[in-house]
């Protein structure tokens, strides 16, 4: 009897020093439900909050190979449902825009020529690759979007009249719809703001999610970073962050129906010396050009600056910290309720690359697959997957 007692006192004892299990906290403001994280990631019972990531695949923009399919310097990519990878570049003459690779990274073909005729494209705006593996393209001098299948046969078109803000600019919904960052004119042409928009497949407006400021408009200060919302979306819900009007990420669903708020407590980051004087230096260089003389730098960098999901709908959150040693990104990542289940270490998205260069460094996380692209000390660009694990 005692022998039984001190194994139940034993197994108590292990229990108790395991990890713990958290209720997560949530409460409602306004008739809208808040998720409250903490600094920390919650413990949740049942639920894998370890992700393990192994690479399995490099493509090499500077490969003589590479080259000789006439693919000089991939602006993005992105991955069909049969984990074909898909690399797009912007006009070149005589050369195609779009290369498909299989999922071992064999090259099988080519396609998108420059052009004003049927299915050709002028200057292209890539979006991200359909659930029903259509690959649209934005052509803005013709205010198209165009589609095309995965084979690189054109499909169809639909025009628009908007002048999208190609930083953000389109993303195709799983229900069909738009959301749509662009530009508002008043009567005479001016700039009145930059408005994000819920459109239906026609492109007529539903609902308006935020409008905003142009940032630096009548001469103003406004920082480097430029403070524009930013959005993530899953085959659900879309998931907008705006810093300066707080921190919460409002998650909306696709008909831009507000359902919740995911509030966290952050550590804020002062911005590194090293890259303040990278931002002078930049200041220096391009004196001559007025914007210039409106940036200053702030004291801290944005709490987030990219955000991207996963097929199960997770979100994750780039934050400005890296990993010194790996120079990748640090993630937080969020289960599709919101809850805060994991921090990571992955990809290599730079905010100011991304503003100034036009050079998005993209993350994809799809087919439990993770894809970034990562610039190498030579300048050229190499397209990184790794299987992604969670335990």
């Amino acid at each position: 009897m005692r022998r039984f007692f001190y194994i139940i006192l034993t197994l108590l004892f292990i229990l108790s020093c395991g990890p713990k299990q958290e209720n997560v906290k949530r409460i409602m403001e306004d008739g809208v439900e808040v998720v409250i994280n903490h600094l920390e990631p919650y413990k949740l019972k049942g639920e894998p909050d370890e992700l393990y990531l192994e690479e399995i695949l490099t493509i090499d923009m500077e490969e003589d190979a590479i080259a000789e399919l006439g693919l000089a310097d991939a602006h993005t990519f992105d991955v069909d449902s049969e984990g074909n990878i898909f690399l797009f570049q912007y006009p070149r003459e005589n050369e195609h825009l779009v290369f498909k690779f299989n999922r071992a990274g064999e090259f099988l073909m080519s396609f998108g020529e420059v052009g004003q005729g049927p299915g050709e494209i002028q200057h292209p705006g890539y979006l991200r690759i359909t659930s029903e593996d259509e690959i649209p393209i934005i052509d803005g001098p013709a205010k198209k979007l165009k589609y095309f299948n995965t084979h690189g046969i054109f499909l169809r078109d639909i025009r628009f009249d908007l002048i999208h803000q190609p930083l953000r600019g389109f993303e195709l919904l799983e229900n069909g719809n738009f959301l749509i960052h662009y530009i508002s004119l008043g009567p005479s042409g001016e700039i009145q703001k930059l408005i994000i928009s819920i459109f239906d497949p026609g492109i007529n407006k539903i609902k308006d999610l935020i409008d905003y400021d142009f940032p630096g408009l009548e001469g103003e200060k406004m920082s480097v970073f430029l403070e524009i919302p930013i959005v993530g979306i899953s085959k659900s819900q879309i998931f907008l962050g705006y810093e300066k009007t707080g921190k919460d990420i409002l998650v909306y669903d696709l008909n831009g129906g507000l359902k919740k708020k995911i509030r966290k407590k952050y550590n804020s980051i002062a911005v590194p010396d090293e890259l303040k004087q990278e931002i002078e230096e930049r200041k220096k260089r391009l004196k001559n050009i007025p914007v210039w003389e409106q940036i200053y730098i702030p004291s801290h960098m944005p709490l987030f600056q990219y955000f991207f999901t996963d097929d199960a709908g997770r979100l994750y959150v780039v934050r400005s910290e890296k990993d010194k040693g790996l120079g990748t990104n640090i993630c937080d990542i969020y289960n599709p309720e919101g809850v805060f289940i994991g921090r990571k270490s992955m990809g290599y998205f730079d905010l100011l690359k991304f503003i100034y260069l036009n050079q998005p460094m993209d993350i994809r996380a799809k087919n439990n697959c993770l894809y970034c692209m990562r610039e190498k000390e030579s300048g050229y660009k190499e397209l990184l997957v790794y299987k992604m694990r969670w335990e």
